[in-house]
């Protein structure tokens, strides 16, 4: 035996986690292409929102472990002078 053999808990935990983090990784994914809806709005109605093209960019260039989302949440907030 050597200390490389893994036991079957250990692989399933292993599995457990690997598949964790594929659920979270497809989620952020599909968050971010929901992203996508605010960048059809015009620039009008973003101003509405509290946010600019600009910030839809920046938002969209945000790692994914990032919501975006989120961030242009706080950025509306900020501009709108609600924080």
């Amino acid at each position: 035996m050597t200390i490389l053999t893994l036991t079957r808990p250990r692989v399933a935990s292993l599995l457990a986690a690997l598949w964790t983090w594929i659920k979270q990784r497809h989620e952020q994914r599909q968050d971010r292409a929901l992203l996508q809806n605010v960048t059809a709005l015009d620039d009008h109605m973003l101003k509405d929102i509290g946010i600019t093209r600009n910030d839809v960019i920046w938002a969209s260039q945000l790692p994914l472990s990032q919501n975006a989302a989120q961030e242009l949440e706080k950025l509306s907030r900020r501009n709108r002078g609600q924080i």
